[in-house]
C-alpha cells in the first residue's frame, strides 16, 4: 500500500467525537484502528 493511501485509510478509520470529554473538545477515537488488524499494521508501519 502506498504511503499516502495508507495514511488516508488510517485517517478514515479515526472517529471524531465532538464535545468529549467536555464542550469544545474534539476527541479522536482510535479504537476502530486498533480493532482492525490490517489498519493497525499499516499505522505501525507508518510510525516506524
Amino acid at each position: 500500500m502506498e504511503s499516502k493511501d495508507s495514511v488516508d485509510s488510517i485517517a478514515d478509520r479515526i472517529r471524531d467525537v465532538p464535545d468529549f470529554p467536555k464542550k469544545g473538545i474534539l476527541f479522536k477515537d482510535i479504537t476502530p484502528v486498533l480493532s482492525d488488524i490490517d489498519t493497525l499494521r499499516a499505522s505501525i508501519k507508518e510510525m516506524a
